[in-house]
């Protein structure tokens, strides 16, 4: 009975991050327009569904880490943090970037950019005490 217990919390596990990664996606994709009630409930109810949903996923991700159980994990914290400061210099990066530009170039600012957001947020999450 423990097995299928365990089981069944780690199917909801995986189901629940699979859901938080296609919502993270279709925020991306969307440029945050899925978001937006205002401007969904105005085009159908499938679409203003989706954005409840949405909403719904990102708040329990949001309460999980700073509320519920994932409040003790300090790494995945550490790369919530990182995420969230690389989120709008990579995007600027992507939209500014002209077509010209040779893709090394972008990749070398997503670089910068990712060492920097690490030691941010090694400075803004503290390691665990051993």
């Amino acid at each position: 009975m423990r097995y299928a217990s365990t089981a069944l919390q780690m199917v909801g596990q995986c189901l629940f991050a699979v859901g938080l990664a296609l919502v993270l996606f279709s925020v991306v994709r969307s440029d945050g327009k899925v978001l937006n009630p205002i401007h969904m409930a105005g085009s159908s109810a499938a679409l203003l569904v989706i954005t409840v949903i949405c909403w719904a996923m990102l708040l329990g991700f949001g309460w999980l880490l700073t509320v519920g159980k994932w409040r003790r994990h300090r790494g995945l914290k550490r790369v919530v943090m990182m995420i969230l400061l690389m989120l709008a210099p990579l995007l600027a990066i992507i939209s500014l970037l002209p077509e010209t530009a040779p893709k090394w170039i972008g990749a070398a600012c997503s670089a910068l950019i990712a060492l920097f957001a690490s030691l941010v947020a090694d400075r803004l999450v503290p390691k665990e005490r051993d």
